[in-house]
């Protein structure tokens, strides 16, 4: 939790630290210098539980799956080997990176693991994947940090199928229904009842 207090920001941890981790506090370019006013960008605070910091990292870009372009403001995440891809849609991820213009990411201060690498478009900032609403992507099998290349992700949007969402009566003659996506070529028919 932090804590703002004129110029001073203090950190609560609030849950315990695990045993040997390290640990990274990002604080992008909301920092700056109190006496010339510069920004600091990318300042990170990097600590450890153990005797040593861990320094791989896993470094690439987020493309448009359909497009090929970079896409700006995706986060890549990552999770333990192993776990099933539906975890993005469960649990915060153990360490992110949102990507820049380029659709670059790095990911920094890693163990020697294997991790599973998705990237997702976090419109809400709940650092999870909303299906349908939300871009993502994903490699499709573990990545090890000690034999990591540079990476490439296409991400897409998944194409739900087509769903009546509901209706709302909303004055004389006039009725709004929902679908779960765009209609084309909608057509209306009345189809007589007793309730008519």
């Amino acid at each position: 939790t932090p804590k703002l207090k004129g110029k001073k920001l203090t950190l609560f941890i609030e849950e315990e630290l695990k045993e040997n981790t390290t640990y990274t506090f990002s604080f992008g370019s909301c920092l700056q210098d109190i006496t010339e006013g510069n920004i600091q960008g990318d300042f990170k605070y990097v600590f450890s539980t153990g005797s040593t910091i861990d320094s791989l990292s896993i470094a690439g870009t987020v493309v448009d799956a359909f497009t090929g372009n970079p896409i700006e403001g995706m986060i890549a995440v990552l999770y333990p080997a192993g776990v099933h891809d539906t975890i993005i849609l469960q649990e915060r991820p153990l360490y992110y990176s949102i990507t820049n213009e380029q659709g670059a990411f790095a990911i920094e201060n890693l163990a020697d693991e294997e991790y599973q690498l998705f990237a997702v478009q976090d419109d809400n900032l709940n650092l999870r994947y909303d299906s349908g609403a939300e871009q993502y992507g994903f490699l499709s099998g573990p990545i090890q940090t000690a034999d990591s290349n540079w990476v490439r992700i296409r991400a897409f949007k998944d194409k739900r199928q087509m769903q009546f969402e509901g209706a709302k009566y909303v004055g004389f003659g006039k009725i709004i229904i929902g679908f779960s996506q765009p209609v084309e070529n909608a057509e209306v028919r009345i189809i007589p009842g007793d309730d008519i």
